[in-house]
């Protein structure tokens, strides 16, 4: 693609636009002059002028020229309304386009203009007939294209719409109508073409008014200079309309917009206090109750065994990091709890109750913050209580507070573009929270971070966590040993075959990871779990 910049180079783009016309027009002259062509075919551009202020002053072209364009305009708006939904049910249903395909790409593969005259045996000479042909060819625009703005939905914004509640009516307006957007605006600027070639197409062969009947009787006569300016004022009237539904385009779609601004993220933490760990029966004092139960799961992807016989049980408000190399099943356990992934064999429990995917005491935060680039950050932190159907009032009230609890009140009215990788992070760390989840799964969420901006958030995160009434039960995949030792309670390593290692943190809270990477029964610790790591490499 290429790179219109402003300035002095955005200048010499336009210069070269407005001079294009003059320079086909001289070229056209001389073709004209010099180029031994018939003239009755190639009139001179003054005769094409000429013939265009006669059409004009006469009171034959806007008439004409109103007809087709609100035929195709018409056609274009129908296409539009029948072609969106279907192409985004289709793109959402992979076996039922399976099953429809053949026949669908049939249909489109065949002249339509050759239909022109059953629609006018069937609607008349007139506008409905026009408006059916260039329906027919516009609505396959609008339906592949809207088909494909699905398939390119992001995985991750679709794992994260799952994850917080999101039914199919919800994903179909919520995630696929706004994805498909960018796709449906290409399909307009296509779509236009095509549908005023449909009617001009009809008119040729069987009209009274429009353009392509003018077409026909000047073309009888050959009388080639009319043509040529009727021709030249469509492609105008095409060129303007295009124009109209990219600066639609361009407002609507700001989102896209990628400056982004980079403020220093913030947040420090205090000094230690020299608490002590939590118990395994929670911060509340409260019976060692289950949480999470894992008994002998395993999960296959493709018949290949991803986790394997994995056990393990986690009491509520215990703080519990996973570690294990890349490809040990870390993120596929988490998906498994959520109930994204199926287990193969085992039990698998969430509060008493076999996983299941929307939970709403359940949170998931991905490696990846997957926020949704056509949603300021407020509405993205509102997306789990939209699903749920919380009033808008209340759920924009509770949005802010979030953004307030994670230091990013200013942030509100921002798209992802315009935030720092850092500042997008706190913001899905604001929409995992917003539904108050009793367990977070948390994926990796601070790894793709820089050191400063890691420790940052990491920080604030162990500040919500560690002042709320009671801890929330946090399940933290981790591929970082001391980030494990420094946050957790408990730590366990993860290999291919299973736990290898679930061992307590010794250690009082708040922690300081210099201070702790100088003791010795840390390092202890930290080559114990590294060399369970490496023996199951």
């Amino acid at each position: 693609m290429i790179e219109v910049r402003v300035g002095r180079g955005g200048s010499r783009v336009w210069l070269w636009r407005v001079a294009v016309p003059f320079l086909v027009v001289g070229l056209w002259y001389l073709v004209y002059r010099f180029g031994g062509v018939d003239r009755v075919l190639l009139p001179s551009p003054r005769a094409v002028w000429d013939a265009g202020l006669q059409l004009h002053d006469s009171g034959v072209l806007w008439p004409n020229l109103w007809s087709t364009l609100l035929a195709a305009l018409e056609a274009l708006a129908l296409s539009a309304v029948a072609g969106v939904p279907l192409g985004i049910l289709l793109g959402m249903l992979p076996r039922t386009w399976a099953v429809l395909a053949p026949y669908l790409n049939a249909v489109n593969s065949m002249p339509r203009i050759a239909f022109a005259p059953v629609f006018v045996v069937a609607f008349g000479i007139g506008q409905s007939s026009k408006v059916a042909l260039g329906f027919s060819i516009a609505f396959f625009v609008f339906l592949m294209n809207a088909r494909i703005g699905v398939l390119s939905t992001d995985e991750e914004h679709l794992r994260v719409c799952v994850a917080l509640g999101a039914s199919r009516s919800q994903l179909f307006r919520k995630l696929y109508v706004p994805v498909a957007v960018p796709a449906v605006f290409t399909a307009l600027r296509l779509g236009l073409v095509l549908a005023l070639l449909g009617v001009v197409g009809s008119e040729i062969i069987a009209s009274r008014v429009g353009v392509g009947q003018l077409i026909t009787t000047y073309s009888a006569t050959l009388s080639m200079a009319p043509v040529y300016a009727l021709l030249i004022v469509l492609a105008a009237c095409t060129s303007i309309l295009t124009m109209l539904v990219g600066a639609t385009e361009s407002a609507l779609l700001g989102w896209q917009r990628t400056d982004r601004a980079r403020p220093r993220p913030g947040g420090s933490r205090g000094k230690p206090t020299g608490r002590t760990p939590p118990s395994v029966t929670g911060h509340d004092g409260a019976a060692a109750t289950p949480v999470v139960r894992l008994e002998s799961v395993s999960v296959e992807f493709a018949r290949h065994r991803v986790l394997s016989d994995i056990s393990l049980s986690i009491p509520r408000g215990q703080f519990v990091a996973i570690v294990g190399a890349s490809g040990s099943g870390k993120s596929t356990l988490l998906n498994a709890v959520s109930g994204l992934v199926p287990v193969a064999s085992g039990r698998l429990g969430v509060f008493g109750e076999p996983a299941r995917a929307g939970r709403a005491d359940v949170g998931h935060m991905f490696a990846r913050d997957a926020l949704l680039p056509w949603r300021t950050a407020r509405r993205n932190v509102e997306l789990g209580l939209e699903f749920r159907g919380r009033a808008t009032p209340v759920r924009r009230e509770h949005a802010l507070r979030m953004l307030d609890l994670v230091r990013l009140p200013a942030a509100a009215d921002r798209y992802p573009s315009q935030l720092s990788h850092g500042m997008r992070q706190r913001v899905a760390l604001a929409r995992t929270l917003a539904s108050d989840p009793e367990l977070l799964l948390m994926d990796e969420p601070f790894a793709a971070l820089d050191a400063l901006t890691r420790s940052s958030i990491r920080d604030m995160f162990l500040d919500i966590w560690d002042t709320r009434a009671h801890r929330k039960t946090v399940l933290f995949v981790t591929h970082d040993l001391t980030e494990a030792l420094v946050l957790a309670d408990r730590v366990v390593t993860l290999t291919r075959d299973g736990v290898r290692t679930d061992v307590a943190v010794p250690y009082g809270r708040p922690r300081d990871e210099r201070e702790l990477m100088a003791r010795s029964d840390y390092r202890d610790l930290y080559e114990r779990l590294r060399n369970d790591l490496k023996d199951a490499d």
